[in-house]
């Protein structure tokens, strides 16, 4: 029995649909006759937690750390235990598989987990699906190959997957434990690249705050020539400029613009550079979502959501988590087709296609650059454009368009660098001549090329030059002084934070650093930048102001405690591209495990043996997270306001609105009241005993039974009835052994 082993039921549809697979059964289509298609529901099995390896983790506690398993076990996911159950059952009665999941680490670990976790042991087989169009599936299934070839992926996955595990249990806890002792409540979630990721941003939202603005002077003269006029920029000498090579010096520039004008000049140089620009490449998906989300104001996630819609909703473009931006050689051949698939998808493309020639080929074609998958590409599949969402349609043709492009002549142009002498001083004169527009006709109105930051151009390089030659006489016509302000670096956007991610080696200045990080694959991977920046604002380190992002207090202060090994690029970017070697075969996943075992148990001695010198290094930060305290009312320790979730009835406990509350910090006690404006308020005349983090209002020890409405002769809180050794009734305090307060007998009924 053959078992196609898919990532999602929609996939398992379409490839069912291709192999002529329709009858229904529980969990799996299957043809009567021995072939199976089944699917995953993202991954059904998910990470053991520390506390499912031992109760007593359930309690965070610095000295507990570092928590290391000594065998890495699953659970199957709450959510997919019925369609587990469907595939695992397939899988018992399966003599070969063939894995149809999504062609990277995580769609290898989706099916090879839920293999290993049955057990199976036959053939295993891989198909490679690059799209989910009918024409792409069919050529898959020609082309299926040994799994063997794919499982380093999978290694790959699992020694991301762990050492994810052991970065994120393990300093989450030590770092919100050691905020905990500050009176923070925040949890301080640490990630292998979230944190990184996370530092970019304070760094440049630092260099923003911390900018001092200073003025700076520049002269444009406008030369007449023979052909006409141009406008050259002054080049000071050396002598007058600051260490940032600008000129400081107001009336140094009023007085020379003053003396140009009506002065003769001569061309010193003139160079006119025929050059040829090739189109860009098709997209990877960090390009996407940075040309998106300059074009079209989408944040990373929304170009992920719009891509993955695009490939299996449609059906119109190509597997989008891509970090590769070239095409098979052999793909070539069907670009008549895809043409046409295009023209008839959306009729407003067909201009675009009319102009391009399919017979040519450009660089993006190049065996030897291909990875797992190839760029981001429309499809032979068909569609209907309208009913697309706005942003679907937006999206697709801009994908597109950058593959059309590919079809369309180079950009001829020439570029000129023009000097002119005058009064003893040089002016530089840059400009573009356009000969042929070629492919940049497509981008009329966008800007082709992806930058870090928005810096506005320079016109005069930008301007049409007239031809000169060497040696020509010229007069300076007027001069004036252009009086500029330096500017602090821009804030970051998705689509320069995706950037500075995918080019981190760009954000130090230590050369040594800069080496090892321009060889590495940067912070993440394609598939996972944008999760990671959503990530960090969900747990409130990051902030979106429309398309601007910024850090946040909590950030600073995380960044304030961790040291460089966490918070630094340049681990997280080997440990990636010693994960990039694991799925090419070249590395060992235990070997790199090892390491991230050593690296973190490092970091937790440090914390725990620094613990005070940290935290008054870092509670400058902190500062504003601290908690507000108050003396608490049954043991005089310190209570500390909390926040409750909600909850619904069971049958056990009664329904919980969730709010503040106050709780007191010490072990012992627990007692707990609700908030009144921001200082503890009185209790409740219905009160119920409870753990830390119960319903506003409680007061008493874990596991109390609920009040009777009996008052405690000591601390006057409520009491419960108990029964001795001996077996005899009393009453006991709910706040024990906080308060020992104790009644014999039958206690007299008061009123709270």
């Amino acid at each position: 029995m053959d078992v196609y082993l898919c990532e999602k039921p929609s996939q398992g549809r379409d490839l069912a649909r291709v192999l002529g697979v329709s009858q229904r059964g529980d969990g799996y289509l299957h043809d009567g006759a021995g072939r199976h298609v089944t699917w995953a529901v993202g991954h059904l099995l998910s990470e053991y937690e520390p506390q499912d390896y031992d109760e007593r983790f359930k309690r965070w506690v610095l000295n507990d750390l570092p928590i290391v398993p000594t065998q890495w076990q699953q659970k199957v996911s709450h959510h997919a235990r019925d369609q587990f159950k469907a595939v695992s059952g397939l899988l018992k009665s399966a003599s070969r598989v063939i894995i149809a999941t999504d062609l990277d680490r995580e769609g290898e670990s989706i099916a090879r987990s839920i293999i290993d976790r049955v057990g199976f042991r036959g053939e295993i087989l891989r198909l490679k699906l690059r799209a989910l169009d009918e024409h792409s599936i069919r050529q898959a299934l020609k082309d299926i190959c040994p799994g063997e070839e794919t499982e380093p992926l999978y290694q790959a996955a699992m020694g991301r997957s762990h050492a994810d595990w052991l970065v994120g249990m393990n300093l989450t806890r030590a770092y919100t434990v050691l905020a905990g002792q500050m009176n923070v409540t925040e949890v301080f979630s640490i990630g292998r690249v979230q944190s990184p990721t996370i530092k970019l941003v304070v760094d440049r939202d630092a260099k923003i705050a911390n900018f001092s603005p200073s003025p700076f002077y520049e002269i444009k003269a406008s030369f007449e020539v023979q052909n006409g006029m141009l406008t050259a920029k002054w080049m000071p000498p050396e002598n007058v400029l600051d260490p940032e090579d600008r000129c400081v010096n107001r009336p140094l520039c009023d007085q020379l613009a003053a003396a140009l004008p009506g002065r003769k000049a001569v061309i010193e140089s003139a160079e006119v550079k025929p050059s040829k620009e090739s189109a860009p490449l098709p997209f990877s998906l960090s390009r996407l979502q940075q040309a998106c989300s300059k074009q079209l104001g989408l944040s990373a996630k929304e170009v992920l959501t719009v891509a993955q819609a695009l490939y299996e909703k449609h059906k119109v473009t190509s597997y989008p988590r891509s970090d590769c931006s070239y095409l098979p050689e052999s793909q070539h051949a069907e670009t008549p087709d895809v043409f046409q698939a295009i023209m008839l998808n959306d009729p407003e493309s067909a201009g675009m296609v009319n102009g391009a020639r399919a017979d040519m080929k450009s660089r993006a074609f190049n065996d030897g650059k291909i990875s797992a998958h190839h760029a981001i590409i429309p499809t032979r599949g068909s569609a209907d454009v309208s009913r697309m969402t706005e942003d679907e349609r937006n999206v697709y043709r801009i994908i597109c368009r950058q593959f059309i492009a590919q079809f369309y002549s180079p950009h001829h142009f020439d570029r000129t660098h023009i000097i002119v002498e005058c009064g003893g001083q040089r002016f530089e004169a840059k400009g573009k001549t356009t000969r042929k527009a070629g492919w940049r006709v497509l981008f009329s109105g966008t800007s082709a090329e992806e930058k870090d930051d928005d810096k506005p151009a320079d016109e005069v390089e930008q301007q049409q030059l007239p031809a000169v030659k060497h040696g020509e006489p010229s007069v300076c016509r007027g001069a004036e002084v252009d009086s500029k302000m330096t500017r602090p670096p821009p804030h970051f956007t998705d689509a320069t934070l995706i950037g500075a991610m995918e080019n981190v080696a760009r954000y130090t200045d230590d050369p040594k650093i800069k080496k090892v990080l321009a060889e590495t694959a940067g912070l993440g991977t394609e598939a996972t930048r944008s999760d990671t920046i959503e990530g960090a604002i969900q747990r409130g380190y990051l902030s979106r102001d429309k398309t601007i992002i910024k850090s946040t207090n909590k950030a600073r202060a995380m960044i304030s405690m961790a040291p460089p090994a966490v918070t630094s690029p340049v681990m997280t970017g080997l440990w990636e591209q010693q994960l990039s070697a694991i799925a090419n075969g070249q590395a060992r996943r235990q070997d790199f495990e090892r390491q991230i075992i050593q690296w973190m148990s490092d970091i937790i001695k440090g914390i725990q043996g620094n613990t005070s010198t940290i935290l008054q290094q870092s509670s400058g930060p902190l500062a504003p997270l601290m908690a507000p305290t108050h003396p608490c009312p049954v043991c005089q320790s310190t209570m500390v306001l909390r926040h409750s979730k909600p909850r619904a009835a069971t049958k056990t406990s009664p329904a919980r609105k969730g709010g503040p509350f106050w709780a007191c910090s010490k072990q012992e006690c627990r007692a707990t009241r609700p908030d009144n404006n921001g200082v503890p308020g009185e209790r409740g005349s219905s009160e119920s005993g409870s753990s830390r983090g119960s319903s506003p209002g409680v007061i008493g020890p874990k596991n109390a039974m609920k009040s009777t409405g009996y008052k405690c002769p000591e601390c006057q809180g409520p009491m419960k009835k108990r029964s001795s050794a001996s077996g005899n009734d009393f009453w006991g305090c709910m706040s024990y052994p906080a308060c020992k307060g104790t009644r014999k007998g039958r206690s007299k009924k008061t009123t709270s």
